[in-house]
């Protein structure tokens, strides 16, 4: 499951690569400065979404990557280490009940119709450097908040 969700991220980030909307909400990459992070603990309990990172609740298909256009700055939800058996599907900002201030974005799914189908985090980079960037990783670190 991890490989699936490492693919879908990927896509997720290929697809806010392409999408390239506007310069301002874009990351820079270049020689200089090659590594793009980011923990969202800046978010604290907030519900938006740190500058230039998407977040796609797709509601037709599960496995699908919207468009980076498309997707929103915000999640819907905010909660704890000890979300309900009932917690609503959707995008949600979690956090450590023994740390508030660590967080992670992502989502709950359903098979419920017009339900949350899949989530996807985007972010949009662009190239700063005079050369082209050949090929780029991507690594994450996955936190589970419910069974």
């Amino acid at each position: 499951m991890q490989n699936l969700n490492s693919f879908l991220f990927g896509l997720a980030l290929i697809a806010g690569l392409a999408a390239a909307p506007s310069l301002a909400a874009q990351q820079p990459l270049s020689a200089q400065a090659p590594t793009v992070t980011q923990n969202f603990d800046a978010m604290a309990t907030g519900l938006s979404l740190p500058e230039g990172w998407k977040i796609d609740r797709n509601l037709k298909a599960p496995r699908t990557v919207g468009a980076f256009a498309d997707a929103s700055t915000t999640v819907m939800y905010e909660g704890g280490k000890s979300l309900a058996s009932n917690a609503k599907n959707g995008t949600w900002n979690f956090g450590s009940s023994t740390d508030p201030s660590d967080r992670a974005i992502g989502g709950l799914t359903t098979t419920v119709d017009n339900g949350t189908r899949c989530i996807n985090l985007m972010t949009s980079l662009r190239n700063d450097a005079d050369l082209d960037i050949e090929r780029f990783s991507i690594s994450y670190n996955i936190e589970k908040y419910r069974n």
